[in-house]
């Protein structure tokens, strides 16, 4: 709750809302930090960290082409060169 919604000017209701506003970005903070180191581990571990593009598996590591999507691939590359 907001100070000036208590009506209430008094610098104790102020110095609590910065406090818990503070106490909540650092947090969020941590929270990223912690998000992004892991994914930086992941990706160093050979995991996707997001959906695995078409033809590839999600799983613990990045993996090839199923043989079966990979012919399909490579039929669609040998008609359509750039």
């Amino acid at each position: 709750m907001r100070a000036e919604a208590c009506g209430a000017e008094d610098g104790r209701l102020k110095l609590v809302e910065t406090l818990i506003a503070a106490v909540a970005q650092f947090e969020n903070d941590t929270k990223s930090q912690r998000t992004v180191e892991g994914m930086k581990e992941a990706n160093r571990l050979g995991r996707w960290t997001w959906t695995a593009p078409i033809g590839y598996l999600n799983g613990v590591r990045r993996s090839p082409p199923s043989s079966h999507d990979a012919v399909i691939f490579s039929n669609l590359f040998e008609r359509n060169p750039k």
